[in-house]
């Protein structure tokens, strides 16, 4: 695997990378053992990754992080948050070759 730091989708670099299939004993117990990947971007955002329960398939989701105040544009925000967690999940799929 490469290292984390040298890894990036969309031009974000990857900080951290977590299986949840170890490690459950470090982590609170509602959140155990599970399939399921995730990469903490460097601005916030997450990309988890995990098998379907019914097809031979790999589930992607993206959680955007985009700063908000009182005076900002909500809708316009919301919409560049969108297109960032798609952007991202693109380059995944391109990463993956999927």
């Amino acid at each position: 695997m490469l290292a984390q730091s040298s890894l990036q989708l969309a031009g974000e670099r990857v900080v951290r990378c977590i299986d949840y299939r170890i490690g459950e004993l470090e982590r609170p117990r509602w959140l155990g053992a599970a399939s399921l990947f995730e990469l903490e971007l460097e601005r916030g955002g997450r990309i988890f990754v995990r098998p379907s329960g019914t097809e031979p398939k790999l589930k992607l989701y993206a959680h955007a992080r985009h700063d908000v105040t009182r005076r900002s544009d909500f809708a316009r925000d919301l919409a560049e948050g969108r297109r960032r967690a798609a952007e991202q999940l693109r380059a995944l799929e391109t990463a993956l070759q999927l």
